[in-house]
């Protein structure tokens, strides 16, 4: 037993190394969470990212603390699984703030326009980013059964001048 879980154990990096590390990803939908893991010293927290039809854990990252630069860190690693090459992606996020900057701040093209100063960063033209809502099923402490299903309500303005980020807006990202 110990033998095979060895190998497997091997060949799994072998395909990481080749095939994620290579930017030779095409990232589709891609799950991106963060959860703090229990240590006899405190707790880490760790963020990772998969695509999610194929299950290919792209990324890893943990840290001390829940912040953007953890976040971060595991986007720089999706971006560079891709290769930077543009391509069509859903981030599929909780509802943590540090994610749509970050994958923002990664998953752009410059737009040179000729003029001094830094070129204006447009997202990828078929980048787009959803916040999953976890609903828990099943009945409530109290006893009564959980209200029926919420829908979301209408975000902000659409005044931000990418189509894909709708609600970008109330997050400061245009």
């Amino acid at each position: 037993v110990t033998d095979g879980l060895r190998k497997a154990g091997l060949h799994g990096k072998k395909i990481q190394e080749r095939v994620v590390c290579h930017g030779r990803v095409t990232l589709g939908q891609v799950q991106a969470d963060e959860l703090y893991v229990k240590m006899q010293g405190g707790r880490v927290w760790m963020a990772t990212a998969m695509r999610v039809f194929s299950r290919l854990f792209l990324w890893g990252e943990i840290a001390l603390q829940r912040d953007r630069r953890l976040i971060e860190r595991v986007v720089a690693q999706v971006w560079a699984a891709a290769g930077g090459i543009v391509q069509s992606v859903l981030f599929a996020v909780d509802g943590f703030s540090a994610y749509p900057r970050a994958i923002l701040k990664y998953f752009h093209i410059r737009l040179y326009t000729g003029k001094r100063g830094r070129p204006r960063h447009l997202p990828w033209p078929d980048l787009h980013i959803v916040q999953v809502v976890k609903e828990y099923s099943g009945r409530t402490p109290g006893g009564e059964a959980p209200p029926g299903p919420r829908l979301p309500e209408a975000s902000g303005r659409m005044d931000c001048p990418h189509p894909n980020l709708v609600g970008a807006n109330q997050h400061g990202l245009c």
